[in-house]
């Protein structure tokens, strides 16, 4: 036989050779971590160890077949095996190549190469290194070992890779450690080539990557263990922390080749390190230099596009991109800008890349939103540049989803500041104002959507506005400060773009905006609409029908005084000269940039890219004063806007307002009365621009007047009206020069002329007087042409007696008389004499000269045109003129003048309406842009508001999420670590770990028992709070109830940290549901709250189809969330719960966590609409309403002594809606005791209790009969009912926070009710006697107990040493209580025993005889009404459910104060019975008689100490074996035809298994049992297979059973795995599953009490956790654990307490999480021997999580050997100790509740049974045996799920022993508890 060696790994096999996958150990003594940098250290480690990384390139095996005569001939001489082989094996036959490949892949050590059937049949024999126990080696080709071989000169020596070894000390993790020691490494020379192999090895973090890279490669069991123990966020969160130098290319570089070369593309692995590592700009954003942040985006940029957008679409696509530049690239980044730029380019190239074919609606909008919400411009400008350039693109998708989801709508959003208002976030990230680049890019963008051919014209509309008008949008442009010019001009454009009619009321609107431009843009807006109305001449009477044309085109030569800004030509007119200023961005934040005053010249229409954006501001150069140019130009500017002005008024006013109706003209003067009334605003010369408007109109108007006839009615009347303008327009200015021109003059009489006027017979003699006062007027001119012509005219009419009236004449000479006394021009004086004397001479006798004049003779009159003008003038200023004037002329010209004064009221009053109806139109105007506006509001910008604000908060949540994944991570590291530094750890440090603080866990048992401590990572000594009370006055008592002197008289009608792996951030990572066969579809989402004991947390509910999530909508920013993730599957159940006495809230029950969530009442029914039918086919689900208990068979089961008082207690608050997740409806319990001076207690005598028929605060007579006196006495003014007590029993304040002060996160809410300190020592719970005596004796206290009084000693004890006020500040327990020493330890040990003594009173029969009376105060019909009143059991009326309803309370600070009430002062539970009393509970004898009755079995533990045997025949072969595992599963289906049959399962040291009827009751038989051998138990065909390890030989804890009776599990396998064998009454044992599990053999296991997991403990130090229910041969371990040094030797689980127990060889104890594989504590054993060798041979968990070990000490100096029991508590304390005499226990250890059973071999080879109790190892049984006891279980009965019997198994022997009762004998009572 030839050696067979594996130290070198040099191995050798038929076909081909094995991949040698070490290296040889290492043996350099210079990789000492001292002597060289950590960097060089790890090099060194990963070169020796690992090798250089290269991918294999080995050819397969090449295989070759000989004849049998001819073998000699190839191969040559047969001689001896030797060398180092691994697996030796002779076949029957040639194999074939795709065996010999198989083989070949397998590898060197893998054990399972001819497992196979195709293999198996053809192995003659086979050996293993594993097989061989000395010389010998044995046969594994068959069970019968008939060819085992001998080693002859050779020896075996197993060895392992390194990277196995690490796997079981820890694995890869055990090396992170490092990183948290890396310093700053030496700066590379700046010479050295960045390309020079192996020159980044002094990169700390470079070299740890390639280490990380070797470990991994080609081996997915390393991937896995890598994602199992979430190593890749760890690694990425500590790399974060390192120094800044070290993330450099060499860095990168390593992360490159870890991805390319190490792990498999598309794998689990791949996609954490992506996700975490690479796609992660948090650790890349850390580099100090920048090189290697754009050389990183742009490798991003390379991997995508190479592999195509979809593959990293789902997980890094267009919101991951967008994000990450808003977190990490914005202004607050510390690169420079040029570089931060080419960052941000790269990646919007990567969006580019995504969206270039297709991009989706979500795509879409995250674009959009980013641009909405992002803070820097720079960003914005660059995205909307990049948006601009995917339109560009070739194709129509985004065209398309723009104008589909009302995207391009959208984008109108952002040229309105946002409304502070309108948010409900109030984040910083919120933008505060637009500037104007951002606003003119997005314009540019809309132009570009608009000009664009590729979507319909018809779908182009919803960019028009046309829906919603401009105005809308116009006016929230202006409300606070005009929008700048450029926008404006945008604006138009967009509105022109429009063809072939465009909207002239949007236009109208723009326009409107021209009183805030400066001149150029005036001009240009003016020329757009001139340009309009060029092109479609018959627009003019579709604008002259929008409301407020008139005032919207006089816009145009109007300047705004909030413009602050336009021509300073403007001045002259428009009083108080402003000059203009050219406002820039960064000067005034204004939103404006300068505009050019070249007229020439245009707006930019350059395109922004990414890396060169356009400038956000305008030119630096600032002007506060205009030179000389800058003047001329604008009056050329205004020049032309005048002129453009004018074309357009007077085009609308002729050609669109056609007609001559007043309505017509009133529409016409309207614009006469806005450029008029524009006074101080308006830039041309308001008189001027009126008269040339009148000009035109006159113009026109004689240019088709002719003859008056019928047909030209329109054309007279229009002349009659203007004849009346120019009338009133000249008495109006008749004191301005600019009023009259000659071409006015001549206008005028031209129009008179045509429609002869002064034609006697036509009838115009009004018209005629109108006409007269015109040409008065202009007489009076200055302008000598205007002058001469209009006396001429009218000289002319005086000749030919066209004015007959005394009153006209008259009229005419005070008018010419008036205007020769004004004139200052000689020769207008010559014309207007003339005009004087013509009237004279004509009408001297009418005028009556002779009379009044006398001395004006006729002569005088006739030879006046010779009168030389200085006469003439004086002449006419004498006295005797004036006195005629004054006398004669005034008097005769009243009637004329009277006929003048109507006319112009009548126009007055025309212009009046005018006004009206002007500001009416303008009012109509305005108000059509509020509707508008309102329109635009409601579908456009609060739509997009509430987008925004949902998007800020997603961001906000998506940043804290960020912070906080690192923090959950650091905190799950440092859980890690605090394994990995522990006295177990590979990194422990000896005297450096401190004190481990605790906190209370979440996690529940099946009584809803918190009985757990977890470790305070976050542990805070509040050395403040201490300081604040001795420092300061007491805080105020809050046990008194907040003030209620505001409310209303109530209604009469209706971080805590992750201890449990709830909380923490939701993965986000989609690539991980790979594995699910369905897509996770999302079927419900609703605001909510998360309500915990210590705070409410607003948030997000979302269901799918697999998981229910949680999202805190603001987490702070210094906490790690409350973001949770629970799976559907694991739901049990669901309960309606009050929240503030409101039927709003839900509390979800999974795996011994819950959560609680408090909605509206209708998303409440939506959400347990949806959980129903995601539920609907899980049998065992249920929702629990609100009910009367009645309608359970809870009160029944407690009644028949089915569960404990204690259980129904807890059950009876769950129902009531008591919780632990609201610290104001804590879950309430009963003092128990009254007692508490005696030094020991008798729980037989009746006296030790209390009075249970009275609440807490009437126990006392005295008590009682004062609060009934208060009661009746009571008389609030304000309507409050009366009450006997005005403290609630159970509160935050006064019960909750009061007792458990010692314990976080009680400690903490204590502090946080205080104001931020701790109580005065006084008022603090310290002593358990005195505070019953407060509740006994005080009116004002009427607390009753919590349930950590009955199950937590931890609560009593200052574990955490925090500074109360008192010494030690433990609590003083009763005299009763076992005493010890004030080390912590015995402590804890007394506040135990009171804990186990105070639940045993709780379960006493006195208690069970009496609860129902207290159940009646609390849940029943004494809780309310008169029955309440008697019991003197009355609160204040607000903590009664139904008291308010907060949702019709509008007062926000009065619903405040009214929860503030609820929630500290305490709410009464729903009430469950209303109106029968409760039923009393049976006693023990009345149950053991009804079960008797009906046929049922009883359980056995009431009677463990009266006990008698029953011999069962098992096995008919000695050779069969003894019987080491015996028991009955507890689920297990009925698998035999029978009535009530169990299966009973036996399993023999030689492997034979027995399934065996089994009913525990048998009324015919006396030992009241059934037992039915299995005829095949003796058959080989139901026989164990397998080879175990050499040595070893089957045991109980090798063995388990899956408790449905279906399968084995079975270990000790040499090849190191355990076998899973299923189980079949009728048929053979056969095998399922063969799962690999350790790299050393399997030395021990064990099943979870529910069958959900197994935990398999191995040689190789590890022990593993799995899922039993889906075991295969490819399944995962959920869990490692660690921290063992020597051989696992025992192991426990209980999912029920989240906990496995795992010992060792050399007595190290460990204790993990079962969840998460978290390392608790490591227990310390006592030793009886200064020096010895301590092993722990068996654990357990008992039912209330107390630890029991079997150790066995060997001395080390002596033969003496000591056997011993401990108990520890859930949480590591030290209990109890109990030394074995001369015995010692063979069989595993069996808890049933609060006992413990087990069986021991004397040394006289004998055995007891010993039943004990769990407290303190009280003895209750032995029961002798004459064999040693090889097995011990107690029996569990399917039907009544009691424990019936305790079955036994024997050495040597065949049969089994069955314990049972000896029911015919008197009956003993319970010593200790009744059953759980």
């Amino acid at each position: 036989m030839a050696a067979v060696n594996l130290k070198n790994k040099l191995s050798y096999s038929v076909g081909g050779p094995i991949t040698d996958s070490a290296a040889p150990p290492v043996r350099d003594s210079s990789n000492n971590p001292s002597d060289k940098s950590i960097g060089s250290f790890l090099g060194g480690i990963k070169d020796r160890v690992f090798g250089k990384r290269k991918k294999s390139t080995e050819e397969a095996p090449v295989m070759k077949t000989v004849e049998a005569e001819y073998q000699h001939e190839v191969f040559g001489k047969p001689i001896g095996l030797c060398g180092d082989l691994v697996t030796i094996c002779l076949f029957k036959c040639c194999l074939t190549a795709d065996q010999v490949s198989q083989m070949y892949k397998k590898g060197a050590n893998h054990t399972e190469v001819f497992f196979s059937s195709s293999l198996r049949s053809e192995v003659v024999f086979q050996y293993h290194p594993k097989m061989c126990s000395g010389q010998r080696c044995v046969d594994m080709s068959a069970y019968t070992r008939s060819m085992d071989g001998t080693l002859v000169n050779g020896h075996t020596c197993l060895s392992h890779s390194i990277t196995d070894m690490i796997k079981c000390i820890g694995g890869f993790q055990v090396i992170i450690p490092l990183l948290e020691q890396v310093q700053r490494e030496p700066q590379r020379d700046a010479d050295q080539d960045l390309f020079e192999e192996d020159a980044g090895n002094d990169n700390t973090v470079s070299t740890f990557f390639q280490l990380l890279g070797s470990f991994i490669v080609n081996s997915e069991e390393h991937e896995d263990h890598l994602l199992s123990t979430n190593s890749i966020p760890t690694i990425s969160a500590l790399v974060q922390k390192v120094d800044s130098s070290l993330i450099d290319e060499y860095t990168l570089m390593a992360v490159q080749n870890l991805l390319h070369d190490s792990v498999r593309p598309g794998s689990l692995l791949y996609n954490s390190v992506m996700q975490h590592i690479l796609f992660d700009f948090r650790l890349w954003n850390n580099s100090d230099k920048w090189e290697v942040r754009v050389v990183h985006a742009q490798y991003l940029y390379n991997i995508i596009t190479q592999s195509g957008s979809d593959m990293f679409r789902k997980s890094f696509g267009v919101q991951f991109i967008l994000d990450s530049i808003s977190m990490f690239y914005c202004k607050r980044s510390s690169m420079i800008e040029s570089d931060i730029r080419t960052v941000r380019s790269a990646l919007f190239n990567i969006i580019k890349f995504y969206v270039k074919k297709n991009i989706s609606k979500e795509e879409l909008l995250a674009l959009l939103m980013f641009i909405h919400t992002v803070q820097d411009d720079t960003v914005v400008l660059e995205a909307i540049a990049m948006l601009r350039s995917l339109i560009d693109m070739p194709g129509d998708q985004i065209h398309l989803k723009l104008y589909e989801n009302d995207g391009a709508v959208m984008l109108y959003h952002m040229l309105v500041n946002p409304d502070p208002y309108l948010f409900s976030f109030t984040g910083e990230n919120r933008r505060k104002r637009v500037p104007l680049a951002i606003k003119q890019a997005i314009l540019k963008l809309i132009l570009a959507l608009l000009g664009t051919n590729k979507v319909l014209d018809t779908t182009k509309k919803t960019l028009y506005l046309v829906e919603y008008g401009m105005g809308g949008l116009v006016s929230l442009l202006q409300p606070l400060k005009p929008p700048s010019d450029k926008l404006s001009l945008q604006l138009m454009e967009i509105v022109c773009y429009q063809t072939p009619d465009p909207n002239y009321r949007n236009m109208l609107c723009v326009v409107s905006l021209a009183r805030y431009a400066a001149l150029p843009t005036k001009l240009s807006l003016g020329r757009m609409v001139q340009q309009v109305i060029k092109d479609k001449p018959t627009c003019v009477s579709d604008i002259i029908q929008c409301v407020g044309w008139q005032e919207s085109i006089s816009c145009l030569i109007k300047n705004d005084v909030r413009a602050g800004r336009g021509s300073t030509y403007s001045s002259q007119y428009s009083g108080d000269p402003e000059p203009f200023v050219v406002v820039s961005l960064n000067e005034t934040d204004d939103e404006r940039s300068e505009v050019e005053v070249s007229l020439t010249s245009s707006t930019s229409d350059s395109e922004f890219l990414p890396s060169q954006p356009e400038s956000l501001h305008a030119d630096d150069s600032i002007s506060s004063a205009v030179s000389h140019d800058e003047r001329s130009s604008d009056c050329g500017i205004l020049t032309q806007l005048q002129a453009i002005s004018l074309d357009m008024h007077c085009k609308l006013l002729w050609d669109g307002l056609r007609g001559s109706s007043q309505e017509i003209w009133k529409e016409r003067m309207k614009v006469f009365h806005s450029i008029n009334s524009a006074k101080g605003t308006i830039l041309v010369p308001a008189v001027k621009y009126t008269r040339l408007l009148i000009e035109y109109l006159l113009t026109e108007c004689c240019a088709i007047v002719k003859d008056h006839t019928p047909a030209e009615a329109d054309s007279t009347e229009n002349g009659q009206q203007l004849i009346h303008l120019v009338s009133d327009f000249l008495n109006t200015h008749y004191k301005e020069e600019e009023s009259c021109s000659e071409d006015l003059l001549n206008l005028t009489l031209d129009l008179l002329a045509k429609m002869t006027v002064w034609h006697p017979v036509t009838g115009w003699s009004e018209l005629a007087r109108v006409g007269l006062n015109i040409l008065l007027h202009f007489v009076g001119s200055s302008n000598s042409e205007i002058c001469a012509t209009a006396c001429s005219k009218l000289n002319h009419l005086i000749q030919t007696d066209e004015f007959k009236l005394e009153s006209e004449i008259y009229y005419i000479i005070n008018s010419v008389h008036n205007a020769l006394s004004s004139t200052g021009n000689r020769e207008n004086d010559v014309h207007i004499l003339q005009v004087m004397k013509a009237v004279l001479e004509k009408h001297s006798e009418m005028l009556g000269l002779v009379e009044h004049l006398p001395h004006l003779t006729s002569s005088d009159l006739k030879t006046g045109a010779q009168v030389r003008l200085d006469e003439g003038v004086e002449h006419y200023g004498n006295e005797h003129w004036k006195k005629y004037l004054h006398t004669v002329v005034k008097e005769k010209r009243s009637h004329c003048l009277r006929l003048f004064k109507q006319v112009e009221q009548e126009m007055l009053n025309l212009w009046n309406e005018v006004e009206n109806e002007q500001n009416s139109d303008w009012h109509k105007f305005q108000r059509e842009n509020g509707e508008s506006q309102l329109l635009f509001k409601s579908n456009i910008t609060t739509p997009l508001n509430a987008a925004i604000d949902s998007e800020l908060k997603r961001f906000s949540i998506k940043t804290n999420s960020f912070n906080q994944n690192i923090r959950v991570i650091l905190d799950q590291w440092k859980s890690r670590m605090r394994f990995f530094s522990s006295e177990r750890g590979t990194w422990a440090k000896s005297g450096e770990s401190g004190p481990i603080h605790w906190k209370m866990s979440s996690h529940e048992n099946h009584c809803r028992m918190r009985i757990k401590m977890i470790p305070n990572d976050h542990y805070e000594d509040h050395r403040d709070a201490s300081l604040a009370r001795d420092t300061n006055d007491p805080a105020p008592l809050r046990n008194d109830p907040p003030s209620i002197a505001n409310l209303a008289t109530p209604s009469q009608g209706a971080n805590a940290d992750d201890d449990d792996g709830m909380f923490g951030p939701n993965s986000t990572d989609e690539s991980l549901d790979e594995g699910n066969s369905s897509p996770e579809e999302l079927l419900l989402k609703v605001d909510c709250e998360l309500i915990s004991m210590m705070d409410s947390f607003p948030g997000r509910l979302e269901i799918t189809n697999r998981c229910i999530y949680f999202f805190e909508h603001m987490p702070s920013s210094d906490d790690i969330g409350k973001d949770f993730t629970s799976p559907l599957s694991t739901l049990k159940h669901v309960h309606h719960r009050l929240h503030n006495l409101q039927r709003t809230a839900l509390e979800f029950f999974s795996h011994n966590t819950n959560f609680f969530l408090n909605f509206t009442r209708e998303d409440r029914k939506k959400v347990l609409r949806v959980i129903r039918r995601e539920k609907r086919r899980d049998s065992k689900f249920r929702v629990f309403e609100a009910q009367l208990l009645a309608n359970t068979n809870l009160t029944n089961k407690w009644v028949r002594r089915e569960i404990s008082n204690f259980e129904y207690l807890m059950q009876l608050n769950t129902i009531a809606g008591r919780t632990y997740n609201d610290w104001s409806q804590y879950p309430v319990f009963p003092w128990v005791l009254k007692d508490y001076k005696s030094s020991a207690i008798d729980f037989d005598n009746p006296d030790s209790y209390r009075n249970f028929t009275k609440p807490a605060g009437a126990m006392h007579p005295p008590i009682e009969t004062e609060l009934r006196n208060r009661y009746e006495e009571f008389d609030d003014p304000g309507g409050m009912q009366p009450f006997h007590h005005g403290t609630h029993y159970s509160s935050a304040a006064g019960v909750v926070t009061h007792f458990l002060v010692r314990m976080e996160p009680f400690t903490t809410k204590h502090i946080d009710l205080q104001n931020g300190r701790f109580d005065v020592a006084d008022r603090l719970f310290f002593s358990i006697k005195e505070s019953f005596n407060s509740v006994l004796t005080s009116l004002h206290d009427c607390k009753e107990l919590t349930p950590d009084f009955f199950c937590l000693p931890e609560f009593l004890i200052n574990i955490n040493g925090f500074d109360l006020g008192r010494p030690g500040g433990d609590v003083a327990l009763p005299n009763w209580t076992d005493q010890f020493s004030d080390s912590l330890e015995d402590k804890i040990r007394a506040a135990e025993d009171f804990i186990w003594k105070h639940r045993k009173a709780l379960e006493s029969d006195y208690v069970s005889s009496q609860l129902h009376h207290w159940i009646d105060l609390i849940f029943g019909y004494k809780q309310r009404g008169s029955e309440a009143e008697a019991a003197c059991n009355i609160y204040p009326a607000y903590s009664y459910e139904g008291a308010y309803d907060l949702s019709q309370m509008s007062d926000p600070a009065k619903r405040a104060v009214t929860e503030k009430i609820i929630k500290e002062f305490g709410q009464t539970p729903i009430q469950l019975i209303d109106k029968a009393p409760h039923p009393e509970r049976k006693t023990l004898e009345e149950c053991l008689s009804m079960e008797t009755r009906e046929g049922k079995a009883s359980s056995i533990l009431p009677y463990l100490n009266n006990l008698m045997c029953f011999k069962a025949e098992v096995h008919e072969k000695a050779s069969s074996g003894n019987i080491i595992v015996a028991c009955v599963p507890p689920s297990q289906t009925r698998l035999f035809i029978g009535p009530d049959f169990d299966v009973l399962v036996t399993i023999s040291d030689q492997g034979y298994i027995g399934m065996h009827k089994w009913h525990p009751v048998d009324r015919h038989i006396s030992n009241k049992f059934v037992f039915h051998r299995d005829l095949l138990v003796d058959s080989g065909n139901r026989r164990l297979a397998g080879l175990l390890q050499p040595g070893k030989s089957l045991e109980a804890k090798l063995l388990a059973v899956s408790t449905d009776a279906e399968k084995i599990y079975a270990g000790g396998y040499w090849d190191n795995s355990f076998r899973v064998f299923a189980l079949n009454a009728t048929t053979d044992l056969s095998r399922l599953k063969h799962i690999p599990a350790h790299y050393g053999v399997v030395t021990c296991l064990h099943l979870d009490a529910t069958g959900e997991h197994l935990i398999t403990g191995s040689a190789d130090t590890t022990c593993k956790i799995w899922e039993a229910s889906t075991l295969s041969e490819s399944s995962k371990a959920l869990q490692t654990l660690y921290g063992h040094d020597d051989e696992v030797s025992c192991v426990a689980i209980s999912s029920e307490y989240d906990m496995a127990v795992s010992g060792s060889k050399d007595g190290t104890v460990n204790i993990h999480t079962v969840r998460k594989g978290l390392f608790m504590q490591s227990l310390q054993l006592p030793k009886e021997f200064s020096s010895s060798q301590l092993t722990a041979k068996e654990i357990q968990i008992a039912s209330l999580g107390h630890i029991i070990v079997y150790t066995e000490e060997t001395s080390t100096t002596s033969s003496q050997t000591m056997n011993c029991l401990l108990r520890y508590s859930i949480n590591g304390h030290f209990l109890d100790r109990l030394k074995l005499d001369k015995q010692v226990i063979s069989t595993p250890l069996v808890t049933a509740h609060e006992y413990l059973i087990y069986g021991t071999t004397t040394e006289d080879q004998c055995g007891n049974l010993y039943v004990r109790e769990i407290h303190r190892f009280t003895r209750i049984s032995r029961l002798a045996m004459r064999k040693p006891v090889r097995s011990v279980s107690i029996a569990y009965s399917f039907m009544t799920k009691k424990h019936s019997h305790i079955l036994v198994g024997l050495e040597d022997a065949p049969s089994m022993m069955i314990v049972v009762t000896r029911r015919s004998e008197p009956e003993i009572k319970n010593p200790v508890i009744a059953v759980f």
